[in-house]
Order: C-alpha cells, then structure tokens, then sequence
C-alpha cells in the first residue's frame, strides 16, 4: 500500500518520523512524505521512497502532484491548517490525524501546568498508524533501539540553536573537559556559524582531538556527522534528533522548552534541566529572557553536563540526569 506522511515542518519535527517511516516500511508499505520545500533535504535521511516538496504559495500545486498517485492511507503527523487541507484535499480510504496537543503545551507556558497526554511525539506519530501497521511493529518501533557503546567514544557537540534562549553558554569548557579524557577518541563540534557568538571561543578552539566543523556543513552532513558518532551533546535542536536516529547515547541541555512537550524525552534522550519557576517561558525557544538571568542555562555548568556523561563514556550505569534546584 502507499501512504502519505504530512510533516510540513520543522527540521527537527520531521526526523523525529523516522521511527515511522520505518515501521511503515517493515509493514511492506511504500512511503511518502509532503514536507515544506526548505526541508526537503533533511527528509532524504528518512528514507521515504518520495519526498514532495512545499513550495511558499505553493499548496494547490502540491496537491495536484499528490493526486497523481493512489494513496491508501494518508497520516497528518502536522496537525495544522495547511496539513489537514493537504489531507481532505486527497482520496484515501484510510486518514489519520496524531493527537498534538498544542493547547495543553500553550497552557504550560503561561501558567506552567501540563494537562497534556505525557506522551512523546514519536509515540503519537507511531499511534497515528494503527491499523495501517501491525500492532506489534507499533510496539517493536516504541522501544527506543541503542547502538553498542565502543572502547572509545567519538563526541559529537553540537552548539548554537536557532532560538538564543536554546543556545547553552558553555560548550567551550565542555569540549576541553572531554578532549582530556582518556576515553574520548575525538570531539567533533557542529553548528551553524550565525547561531553562535561572534566572541565565544568555540569557534575557534583546536586540538589533538577536536575537529571544528562550526559554519562548515550543511544539515544533511551534521545528520551524517551524527551518524558517525558514538554520543551526542547539545541543545534542543534538529542535531539531537539526527542523532537520536542512530540510537546513540544523547545528552540535551533544556532551557525555555521542556520534556513535557513531548519532543525531547527520556528515554531516547538523557535531559539536562534546572527546575525553575519560570520554565517554560516560550513554545519553541524565544529571544529574550523573561526574567533577564537566563538561569535555566547559565546554571547548568559544564562540570555538571561532563559528570552525566562520563558514565556512560567509562561504561559504568547512566546516573540521574535531571538537575534540581538553583
């Protein structure tokens, strides 16, 4: 059968589909996905037979070329406007729309309680397929899959975040405390040159083991870098689903987002968080600090992020990973 996928945005939304995709897959399904234009490159790492791309003003268009194929099933995995005229536009015997609960996460915001569902992204877009996917394969794809930790790790920290109050100030320190130890093969640094400050020192750090590839590729060649890479650290931003993709030990520093958004959730991912008052302030990041300390990041020091990690680095049992209190 040929399904449909609708994911029109963001980077980071759309490679959390790939426990989807391949649980379609494993089905015998032949899978396509309708993304926003800009993203039609990060998609390719799905591993979806076809990728349609959205142009701006383009929506009729792209349902004209959607009709062209027989769809058996078309999944919104969106939820927005666009995505469900995408949808009802389409002849499909079977139509799913995942759960989104985005008030609930709008309610967290402004009065920092959560009534939502608890349940991460990845699992919602997984339910969205029952009935087109045996219940079992749902399951199997449920279970977060884990690569086997080596003799030693190649790190990849990837700094900057397209929102400033997702950027961790930190990762100078981090990357000279993990270039020390022993167990560290290498440090690989990723980001977007523009995300990070002209003045930190991390755009420029070089070492024995540390290749700075900070402005140097594209976001299909950090995936890539993910791929290669034996644990991840950084903030909340497409890189950590790259690596979370090939089930490699991820540690993501959260500020004004938090877990219960569904996105960056244990188990797939060890969160690093402060417990504040003020958290969430925003849905996807924001510019400016609402309290002007920025304390959900400038309290969690490299110290604190390199003492969760090294337990996995010495292969000894993941300590607790959330960080309480001022």
């Amino acid at each position: 059968m040929k399904v449909l996928l609708i994911r029109l945005s963001s980077a980071g939304d759309i490679l959390a589909a790939f426990r989807a995709v391949r649980a379609l897959k494993k089905a015998g399904h032949t899978v396509h996905i309708a993304v926003k234009d800009a993203y039609t490159g990060i998609a390719k790492i799905l591993g979806c037979d076809e990728i349609y791309g959205l142009k701006k003003g383009g929506l009729n268009e792209l349902v004209t070329r959607l009709k062209k194929n027989s769809y058996g099933a078309v999944v919104d995995i969106q939820g927005n406007l666009k995505s469900r005229f995408i949808s009802a536009s389409l002849k499909a015997p079977v139509k799913r729309l995942y759960r989104k609960d985005s008030a609930a996460r709008r309610i967290m915001v402004i009065f920092k309680l959560y009534f939502g569902s608890r349940i991460p992204v990845y699992a919602r877009y997984l339910a969205a397929l029952a009935g087109i996917v045996p219940d079992k394969i749902i399951a199997d794809e449920s279970q977060p899959k884990k690569k086997k930790n080596p003799l030693k790790f190649r790190v990849l920290v990837h700094t900057g975040a397209r929102w400033p109050l997702k950027r961790w100030p930190y990762y100078l320190e981090l990357v000279k405390l993990l270039a020390a130890e022993k167990n560290v093969s290498s440090v690989v640094i990723t980001g977007v040159k523009d995300e990070v400050a002209k003045n930190d020192g991390i755009l420029y750090i070089k070492g024995r083991k540390i290749r700075n590839l900070i402005g140097a590729t594209t976001l299909s060649q950090m995936a890539g870098e993910a791929g290669k890479a034996d644990l991840f650290i950084g903030n909340d931003t497409v890189a950590a689903h790259a690596a979370a993709i090939h089930g490699i030990p991820s540690f993501v520093m959260l500020g004004p987002t938090v877990s219960e958004f569904g996105f960056i959730t244990e188990p797939v991912f060890s969160v690093i968080q402060r417990s504040l008052a003020c958290r969430p302030c925003s849905l996807h990041g924001g510019n400016k600090c609402v309290t002007g300390t920025f304390e959900c990041m400038k309290k969690i020091s490299a110290e604190e992020v390199m003492k969760r990690v090294l337990p996995v680095i010495r292969g000894k049992k993941t300590a607790v990973i959330n960080v309480k209190g001022v």
